[in-house]
């Protein structure tokens, strides 16, 4: 059986891949932990897709529930003058409601 990561493990993974461990509460491999990445998206993951990936977790996934939320800082981001009139991201083949 594999041991369990340290929380200073589990940092310096996130350190590695430019990620802010923001919940910083890990309690095991099959348990997900919050990021922030360097442009102010946080994404939901665990520590072992991270390394599996190489650090390429899409902040705009259907399983990141933050997505919503993400989806919103690009917007600002970019200065983008739109309002979403959704909560719900379903996918990127299927547009979100919104106001120009």
């Amino acid at each position: 059986m594999p041991r369990k990561l340290t929380n200073e493990e589990v940092l310096d993974t996130c350190n590695k891949y430019e990620l802010e461990w923001i919940d910083g509460e890990y309690i095991g491999a099959m348990k997900p932990i919050i990021c922030k990445d360097k442009n102010g998206y946080i994404i939901l993951t665990r520590i072992g897709n991270l390394k599996y990936w190489d650090g390429a977790i899409s902040p705009f996934h259907t399983s990141n529930p933050y997505t919503m939320q993400n989806i919103k800082t690009l917007l600002k981001n970019n200065n983008y003058q739109i309002e979403l009139l959704s909560e719900d991201y379903k996918g990127n083949d299927i547009p979100i409601p919104c106001k120009w």
